[in-house]
């Protein structure tokens, strides 16, 4: 993966932004409920750069990123899942991928959203219309994933993937939204009754394992002819873009000609 550099070489206050985002997990009414709250604002930063995204885009991606970072923490290992939105809105849709490293990757389906009106951008359902939330499970020790549908009753990700969980899992989700307290005070707070208490806490950030390595090997198990058109009309330098990542990767005619020769 590529990752532009938001905070210009200051390594200090990469290292200080990077030590902030954390999912936070803690249990409450003697065990009996799970809980998870998410700090994810370099996660989010760096997202909306890698994909130069404008406010509404960084917006709707950024609630999947969250939630993705929020889904990892049901994962173990070499666990990964995914969250996949169709829609037949302006957005279209979006794909998201967690592990159980808090890896966090993901893209609009419409880079650029274009609403036809005024009504668009002031409802993010109306951005999303009619269509299907999917959530699927890779688990390492499963022969295969584990794919459950929903359909986007309400329109924005967070009210959507609460029905994933009634529905699905049927587990009775609920969720809050906090901005400039603790993790400790806003979970101590908001569940003071049923007596919160803290466990642990585990990194999560914007990152794919993508890499220059990958795209070779891909080039590789490209077809015989393909390969030759390649080398003998490019175009040179050769492009690749993860679309998970945004990252882009160049190849040279004389890198093309060792890869593919």
């Amino acid at each position: 993966m590529i990752k532009k550099d938001i905070f210009k070489q200051d390594v200090k206050a990469r290292f200080k932004a990077a030590a902030k985002d954390r999912v936070h997990r803690f249990v409450m009414a003697d065990n009996k409920i799970k809980g998870a709250m998410v700090h994810a604002t370099l996660m989010v930063n760096e997202m909306r750069a890698s994909h130069e995204l404008g406010p509404v885009e960084t917006l709707i991606l950024g609630q999947a990123y969250i939630a993705g970072a929020l889904l990892s923490t049901t994962l173990k290992g070499e666990d990964r899942i995914s969250l996949s939105i169709e829609c037949s809105g302006p957005i279209k849709g979006l794909d998201v991928e967690a592990n159980g490293y808090g890896e966090v990757r993901g893209f609009l389906k419409t880079p650029e959203i274009v609403a036809s009106d005024s009504a668009h951008t002031q409802s993010l359902s109306a951005l999303f219309g009619a269509g299907f939330l999917t959530v699927t499970k890779y688990l390492e020790d499963a022969r295969h994933p584990y794919s459950s549908r929903v359909h986007l009753a309400h329109g924005t990700i967070a009210q959507d993937l609460a029905a994933y969980f009634l529905e699905s899992e049927q587990i009775p989700p609920g969720q809050t939204l906090a901005r400039g307290k603790s993790v400790e005070n806003v979970v101590m707070e908001t569940f003071a009754p049923l007596s919160p208490r803290l466990l642990d806490q585990t990194r999560v950030s914007f990152f794919c394992r993508c890499s220059r390595e990958r795209m070779q090997g891909y080039l590789k198990n490209l077809s015989p002819d393909v390969r030759t058109d390649i080398l003998e009309n490019g175009p040179f330098p050769l492009e690749i873009r993860c679309h998970y990542c945004h990252s882009v990767y160049h190849f040279t005619q004389k890198a093309l000609s060792r890869v593919l020769g």
